[in-house]
């Protein structure tokens, strides 16, 4: 359920568990912002958030549209 006073999401550390919650947010129509300490970890992030949805159309709990449009609602910095 989105609500209208949320309007973004914040994750410092997008490591192995915030990269995930923020996706989920993400999935659910917020834009999020993924804060890691290097670039690298900040690609990682995204590398695996790309694989989770990849993963969640193979077995079609979300629809191609619906990853492409989380993965664009994500922002590494």
């Amino acid at each position: 359920m989105k609500t209208d006073v949320i309007q973004n999401i914040a994750i410092i550390g997008a490591g192995q568990m915030g990269y995930g919650i923020g996706l989920e947010f993400a999935r659910f129509g917020y834009p999020v912002n993924l804060y890691n300490r290097t670039q690298a970890s900040s690609q990682k992030a995204m590398e695996l958030a790309q694989e989770d949805l990849n993963l969640m159309v193979k077995t079609e709990l979300i629809t191609a549209e619906e990853a492409e449009a989380a993965y664009k609602r994500l922002h590494p910095y």
